[in-house]
């Protein structure tokens, strides 16, 4: 959704013709949050819109990398290519999951009534009883993998898929911690499973408190699977810009400072300190950031900032973790400036001083 550059003025007129086509039930949060201010109301429910539409993107990633990587699984299982017509496996599918089976049986023909004529789809499979539908010579896996909703790669997660990943789940989400089990994954997209049919069916999702938390964890579920797809997604990912741009009721523009949602930041003091003890300082966090104070400025590192250093390593095959932060700080291009905005913290904040980004913040 592109945002105009000119204010709507919402005049009596224009407020009665929304509030007849969206109707006040669909409104309500945003007039609840609003104290039902309707020029408000309406920033709102755009606002609204604009974080949905920025986490299209990072939820296709998702989508595709999820229903790859199981494919790659199935296939590792020792299935064929053509599993999706495979008796075999569709036998023991069924066992484990008969909604699986129905979910492909939908789809396979929904797939099939697009490329046969009606007379002969008619004739030959809508009104015909399948165990399994067959592809009848025009249908493969792959067409079966990208009609199947993301409900059902979720599902093939699931507990009664349990043994199935036992050999597997380490080589296929080949990132993920040594502690990281088949039912925490599963538990992760679930949950993301529940933002993405919200964003899909237009609900409003502004309010929710953990928006930031979700969208980390689609990065992360991306990158136990792939790292680079994880930075290539996060590099493209607008959702922060938009989450930070959140409107004000007095109609002026809005914006968060970086120490609103990054919580607890940690801050490192010591050049000396090996890159070691910054790797384990940014994952303890989160926003995946470090303060570092040296003479009197206070910077901040990202894992974009770390990421840009290992690949300076690629040459050597091998990242030194002795290496000093001092050190490290002449592989990576620019660190994000920051500036101090006010001496007094919120209760449980480890920094000394309130910090802000200069420059458009970009933390996955």
């Amino acid at each position: 959704m592109a945002e105009s550059q000119t204010h709507f003025t919402y005049d009596q007129s224009s407020e009665v013709s929304i509030r007849s086509s969206l109707t006040d039930p669909r409104l309500g949060k945003y007039l609840r949050e609003s104290g039902r201010d309707f020029d408000y109301t309406m920033a709102l429910y755009l606002w609204n819109a604009r974080l949905c539409k920025s986490l299209q993107f990072p939820i296709h990633a998702l989508e595709v990398t999820l229903r790859n990587a199981i494919n790659e699984h199935i296939r590792k299982l020792g299935w064929s290519e053509n599993w999706a017509f495979e008796d075999g496996y569709l036998a023991t599918l069924e066992k484990k999951a008969k909604a699986a089976i129905d979910t492909q049986n939908r789809s396979k023909r929904r797939l099939l009534e697009d490329r046969m004529r009606r007379q002969e789809f008619n004739k030959t499979v809508r009104d015909v009883e399948f165990r399994f539908v067959p592809a009848f010579g025009r249908l493969n896996t792959n067409d079966v993998i990208a009609s199947l909703p993301f409900d059902y790669w979720v599902g093939m997660l699931g507990g009664s898929h349990e043994s199935d990943w036992h050999a597997t789940l380490s080589s296929i989400f080949n990132n993920l911690t040594p502690k990281t089990t088949r039912r925490d994954l599963w538990l992760i997209v679930e949950r993301i499973k529940d933002l993405r049919n919200r964003v899909s069916h237009h609900e409003p999702i502004f309010h929710i408190t953990d928006l930031v938390s979700s969208h980390q964890s689609i990065l992360e579920v991306i990158g136990f699977r792939d790292l680079g797809m994880k930075e290539w997604v996060r590099h493209h990912s607008t959702f922060l810009q938009v989450w930070h741009d959140k409107p004000r009721r007095d109609g002026h523009k809005g914006g968060r400072k970086l120490l609103a949602f990054a919580e607890k930041i940690e801050c490192l003091d010591d050049l000396d300190t090996p890159m070691i003890t910054l790797l384990k300082s940014s994952q303890r966090k989160r926003r995946n950031c470090v303060a570092l104070r040296h003479q009197g400025e206070l910077k901040i590192i990202t894992s974009d900032d770390i990421a840009a250093w290992l690949r300076s390593c690629e040459h050597v095959g091998l990242a030194d973790l002795r290496l000093s932060i001092g050190d490290f700080l002449k592989h990576v291009d620019a660190l994000p400036c920051t500036e101090v905005v006010g001496r007094k913290l919120p209760r449980g904040w480890r920094t000394q001083s309130s910090i802000r980004r200069t420059a458009r913040p970009s933390l996955s």
